[in-house]
């Protein structure tokens, strides 16, 4: 068994996005084979490139990549949310999608965009936060 690759993570350059977005059709297509809920709009990738681009130039916002090797193995992407007026809590992180390409998982990439994510949210003195996630 090969040992896994070191794997870092760091914010997503735009140069970067045409890979993640390859990641994140994988990704896509595995959710869509499993629930037809997530079949996707006609030109999502287009759609998901763009939404990906605004939110690398945004303060509020991230989108992190990991490497491995130096190529691009994952991302994982997330906002400040507001807490509905009902919590004491009025903002708090939220991780939107988090992918790791097949031939990469279980070797840490994940994992490390976790740990980028929840250093974002700490910097931003955000005390919580969550992860939406498909359930099989």
């Amino acid at each position: 068994m090969t040992p896994p690759l070191p794997c870092r993570t760091r914010p997503a350059l735009a140069a970067d996005l045409p890979a993640l977005g390859e990641i994140w059709q994988e990704f896509m297509h595995m959710h869509q084979r499993r629930d037809p809920s997530f079949t996707l709009a006609p030109n999502s990738l287009q759609r998901w490139l763009g939404m990906a681009a605004d939110m690398v130039a945004r303060s509020d916002t991230f989108v992190f990549a990991a490497f491995a090797d130096g190529r691009p193995v994952g991302f994982c992407l997330g906002w400040i949310a507001r807490n509905p007026p009902i919590y004491q809590v009025s903002e708090l992180g939220f991780i939107s999608e988090i992918a790791v390409a097949s031939h990469s998982r279980r070797q840490g990439a994940g994992r490390a965009l976790i740990a980028a994510a929840a250093r974002w949210f700490a910097g931003r003195r955000l005390s919580e936060f969550q992860l939406s996630t498909a359930v099989w």
